[in-house]
C-alpha cells in the first residue's frame, strides 16, 4: 500500500519550491543574502531524488513516474531561479560600481568649490582694503602761518598769481571749458591706484582724492566743469578723461588748465590746448578715446603727462 503520509510530505515540499519561484525574483538588493538558501534547496532536492529511488519498488508505477516527473520539474525551477540570482547579482555589481563614480565625482566638486569659496575669500578681502584705502581722507595741508605784521608797516593783501588763475584757492584745479551749450561734456578723473573715478553724477562728485565743482562759475560764462583738491594735495596718479555725451555735430572743441596753489609755493599752471572731445562711451565702460593725459601730484607739486 502506498503511504498517504509520505506522499503528503513530499507534496509539501514541492509547494515550498514553487513558493520559493514565486517570492524570490521581487525580493530587493538588500535581501540577496536570504538566497543563499537555495544551496540548501539543492541539498534537499538530491536527497528527495535519492528517496524517490528506494520508492520506485513500494508504490505504483504512475505514481513514481508522477513524482519523478514533479522532481525533474524542480530542477528545471532550481536551474532558473540560479540564472535570475546571476542577473541580479551582475545587476547590482553595475549599480555599486556607478555609484562609486558619482561619489568619487562628488568629491571633485565639492573640493573644486571650496577652492573657489577660498578664492572668492580671499578676493573680498583685498577689496575691502582698497575700499579702506580710497575712504580714508588726507589730512588736511596746515595753513601757513603769517607772518606778524611790523609795526608802522601795511601788509600786502594784493591778490596773487594764483588767485587771478582760480579766483579762488584750492590747492588743486582741473578746469575745462566749451563754447556751445547746447553740447554735454563730461570731465572725469580715473585714480590709478584704487580704481576710483570722480565725475558728474551726483554719486562720484566727492571722493576722497577729488571733488566735482562748480565754484568756478564766476571765472567764466562758457559752459564748463571743474574738479579740485580743495583741502590739499592728494598724492597719486590720476588718468584725465574728457567725452562728448552729446555734441550735436558728433564732437566739440574743448580747453582748459591745470593748476595748483599752495600757501607756501609759487602758482604752477599747465595749459589744456583746444583738443576735440568726440561724442563717445564713459571712459569706465571703454570710451578710451576720451583719454587726454596722466597727472601725477605730490606733497608738493604736479606733473602733467598729455597723451
Amino acid at each position: 500500500m502506498v503511504n498517504i503520509s509520505f506522499i503528503d510530505m513530499l507534496a509539501g515540499a514541492l509547494g515550498c519550491v514553487l513558493i520559493l519561484f514565486v517570492i524570490v525574483p521581487k525580493v530587493s538588493f538588500a535581501e540577496l543574502e536570504k538566497l543563499k538558501a537555495m544551496d540548501s534547496l539543492a541539498v534537499n532536492k538530491t536527497e528527495l531524488d535519492s528517496a524517490l529511488s528506494g520508492l520506485a519498488s513500494l508504490i505504483p508505477e504512475a505514481d513514481y513516474n508522477n513524482l519523478k516527473n514533479k522532481s525533474a520539474e524542480l530542477q528545471s525551477s532550481i536551474t532558473a531561479l540560479q540564472s535570475e540570482i546571476a542577473d541580479v547579482q551582475a545587476a547590482l555589481k553595475r549599480r555599486t560600481s556607478d555609484y562609486n563614480n558619482l561619489a568619487a565625482k562628488y568629491n571633485q566638486k565639492t573640493a573644486e568649490l571650496k577652492a573657489m569659496e577660498s578664492r572668492l575669500s580671499a578676493t573680498q578681502k583685498v577689496a575691502v582694503a582698497l575700499q579702506t584705502k580710497a575712504d580714508q581722507k588726507p589730512a588736511p595741508v596746515p595753513a601757513k602761518k603769517q607772518a606778524p605784521e611790523v609795526a608802522g608797516k601795511t601788509p600786502d593783501n594784493t591778490p596773487g598769481v594764483g588767485d587771478a588763475i582760480f579766483g579762488i584757492d584750492p590747492p588743486l584745479t582741473i578746469f575745462v571749458e566749451w563754447d556751445n551749450k547746447d553740447d554735454d561734456v563730461h570731465l572725469y578723473m580715473h585714480d590709478k591706484a584704487t580704481g576710483g573715478w570722480c565725475f558728474y553724477q551726483t554719486k562720484r562728485r566727492l571722493t576722497p582724492f577729488g571733488t566735482w565743482s562748480k565754484a568756478l562759475r564766476k571765472l567764466t560764462s562758457k559752459p564748463h566743469e571743474v574738479i579740485i583738491q580743495e583741502k590739499g594735495l592728494v598724492p597719486g596718479t590720476y588718468d584725465l578723461y574728457v567725452r562728448a555725451d552729446d555734441a550735436k555735430a558728433g564732437s566739440v572743441d574743448v580747453k582748459g588748465f591745470i593748476a595748483m596753489k599752495l600757501p607756501d609755493k609759487p602758482p604752477k599752471k599747465f595749459t589744456l590746448s583746444k583738443f576735440n572731445a568726440v561724442n563717445s562711451e564713459a571712459p569706465y565702460s571703454g570710451g578710451t578715446q576720451s583719454f587726454i593725459g596722466t597727472l601725477t601730484v605730490t606733497a608738493d607739486d604736479i606733473i602733467w603727462q598729455p597723451k
